[in-house]
């Protein structure tokens, strides 16, 4: 039962929290376009906002792993239960991820 938790604890956290953070900050903060402060404000070249979508990816698919491995360790245990469509998801979301 730890490991059911552990898997969908680590799914959770990588695929619908730290996913979409990283795809929020996949682009820098732009000013709004007629805006009045608009004109005056330069977009910044400090690479913060890559640095952090980097972090939040890689921590997303380290996570993922994790929650891969923590599959398959109850995949093993399971006793005439077969989950192949929950498992093809997985195997559909880790793919491209990885060649990402």
């Amino acid at each position: 039962m730890e490991a059911l938790v552990i898997h969908r604890g680590l799914n959770m956290v990588s695929w619908v929290i730290l996913m979409l953070i990283g795809v929020i900050t996949t682009s820098p903060p732009k000013p709004l376009k007629g805006s009045a402060p608009a004109r005056y404000m330069k977009v910044s070249t400090n690479p913060i906002w890559f640095y952090a979508l980097i972090l939040c990816q890689s921590l997303a698919y380290a996570f993922g792993i994790a929650g891969a491995v923590a599959e398959l360790y109850l995949g093993g245990k399971s006793q005439g239960n077969q989950f192949d469509v929950h498992r093809y998801i997985g195997i559909t979301l880790l793919i491209p991820s990885f060649l990402q």
